[in-house]
């Protein structure tokens, strides 16, 4: 708790002048607590929110965000994966509720008014004793029977839906809203989804509307898109799985609010280097961002002002003509077969060392075209870099959902043409200017480009995305960089939509052959 007074403190003092501008976001870093029992974890962890709620007021948040799985649901998972399906079923049932079906404040619900105890009824009366708007993460239990429909999907067999849920209450301590996990990973044998798009919005006592996504939800057009134009800003509740060194939720983050309007609030988990990064992101850029790789685990806020949206300008363009010639890969490309975490094939080129001059190369897999534009490099160290191209299919074991990475890479690895860069490198090398464009990635990608600082750190970009016809045209741009980077990435992600469609996808282009890789990868790749 003192950890998060003295970082709420420190940002209210950088950012307290800009507060006519906008309003105030405390959003939690939160690493839940377990218990002896689903129940009890559930119930400890929603009775420690109380302290956090009271701080991020008196420090004049607006709202008040808590990440996916805040009370605990999460953390059982893994446990659950030795019992029969019933069993744990009625074990995520121990630690959920009914939550009403509201929204945008329709009809008017008061948990807080409750002469029964439930969590529902303790975040309400948290929202009104703290005149908060307040978000949480929870389990929604919705009762049906056989035959029965809801939300386009069938009841299950135990009589019962069960959704992974972010649920939304006002100042007054009505339920605003909820909003359920559109798409799942490692949950998805004992949580429900639907095919259909349920977006949930709503208007604040602070004048701002806002919408929400959930976790791998970032990852897809449909449910990353769904509130463009709707919404003023959206809040991301997440337990985020990093996977080091292409998928970083900070970066994701930072590119996801380069490329949509509005403001993006990012609650997360802080359980350490592999779960851990949030805070507020504004146009591309991080206003206030944690992350701390030497972390184990922490209970924290990110306290910042966030400005109203029509204020911003959004950096990304998709209307912006092609950069980069589409064909075939040029003749003095030297790529070759790789490699990569032991997993993911691909064709790499290494980087040679070239001093200040400039230098392009070049790598393709097939539709995927990467080429890397550098000078000034320094690379004291002799270490190995190289420049990945890769399509990546995933087909998730336990789900019908099947999805595909398109993928350029500049990295550091420990050899070459077997690389082995699964761990998170140090390094010493420092290219000046460096440019990376793609082309050849699916129409329906949800893109981010990015560049991972020392430590997992936001590093500052000037990005540009270009769309021609059916493929994706992509750049990054950095210029006069002047401390190391650890990658610099570009790739997107598309579904194959349900049920799974042919490996030749909708632009027109050839889908390589499938690499199956299947449970354990997803659940790491996505929280």
């Amino acid at each position: 708790k003192m950890e998060a007074a003295v970082l709420a403190f420190l940002l209210c003092v950088c950012s307290c002048g800009e507060r006519a501008h906008g309003y105030r976001a405390a959003v939690m870093q939160w690493t839940p607590a377990a218990g002896n029992t689903p129940a009890e974890t559930a119930a400890a962890n929603v009775a420690d929110y109380e302290a956090y709620v009271a701080e991020a007021a008196t420090a004049g948040a607006d709202v008040v965000i808590f990440p996916e799985g805040s009370n605990g649901f999460l953390l059982w998972l893994h446990s659950l994966y030795t019992l029969d399906w019933a069993t744990a079923r009625d074990e995520l049932v121990s630690m959920g509720e009914v939550i009403p079906e509201v929204a945008n404040g329709a009809p008017a619900v008061v948990p807080c008014n409750s002469t029964s105890s439930s969590q529902l009824k303790a975040l309400s009366c948290y929202a009104r004793t703290y005149a908060v708007t307040l978000v949480s993460g929870m389990v929604d239990i919705v009762p049906c029977t056989k035959g029965q429909q809801y939300q386009g999907l069938a009841c299950r067999d135990d009589n019962r839906l069960l959704f992974n849920t972010a649920v939304v209450f006002g100042p007054d301590g009505a339920i605003l809203t909820k909003y359920h996990k559109r798409h799942l990973s490692g949950e998805v044998d004992y949580f429900d989804h639907t095919w259909e798009l349920h977006p949930a919005s709503f208007d604040t006592a602070f004048g701002v509307k806002l919408g929400i996504i959930i976790c791998q939800d970032i990852s897809f057009q449909d449910t990353s898109s769904q509130y463009d134009g709707l919404v003023d800003d959206v809040i991301f509740v997440t337990q985020f799985s990093n996977f080091p060194d292409v998928y970083f939720v900070g970066q994701l983050a930072q590119a996801w609010s380069w490329q949509h309007p509005g403001n993006f609030l990012v609650a997360n988990s802080a359980a350490g280097y592999w779960a851990m990064g949030g805070g507020v992101f504004l146009g591309g850029e991080a206003a206030d961002f944690y992350f701390n790789a030497s972390a184990q685990s922490a209970r924290l806020m990110v306290l910042a002002n966030v400005p109203l949206s029509s204020s911003l300008v959004v950096s990304g363009s998709r209307d912006a003509p092609p950069m980069h010639p589409v064909g075939q890969i040029p003749q003095e490309a030297h790529d070759e077969d790789c490699l990569l975490f032991g997993l993911v094939n691909g064709r790499c080129t290494m980087l040679p060392a070239i001093g200040a001059s400039s230098k392009t190369v070049f790598a393709s897999y097939g539709p995927i075209l990467c080429s890397f534009q550098y000078s000034g490099f320094q690379n004291p160290g002799n270490e190995t870099w190289i420049l990945l191209a890769s399509q990546l299919p995933l087909v998730d074991s336990h789900d019908d959902e099947h999805f595909e990475f398109d993928l350029c890479l500049v990295l550091r690895c420990d050899g070459y043409p077997t690389t082995d860069c699964a761990v998170y490198w140090d390094t010493e090398t420092v290219f000046e200017t460096f440019s990376l464009i793609a082309t050849g990635f699916d129409k329906t990608d949800e893109l981010f480009p990015y560049v991972t600082g020392e430590d997992a750190q936001i590093v500052s970009l000037k990005q540009h995305i270009a769309i021609a016809g059916n493929l994706k045209q992509v750049s990054n741009r950095q210029q006069a960089n002047v401390q190391p980077f650890y990658n610099y990435a570009v790739f997107g992600v598309h579904p194959y939509t349900s049920p799974a469609q042919s490996t030749t996808d909708k632009a027109g282009a050839v889908t390589p052959a499938l690499l199956t890789v299947v449970g354990m990868l997803a659940g790491l790749l996505f929280g």
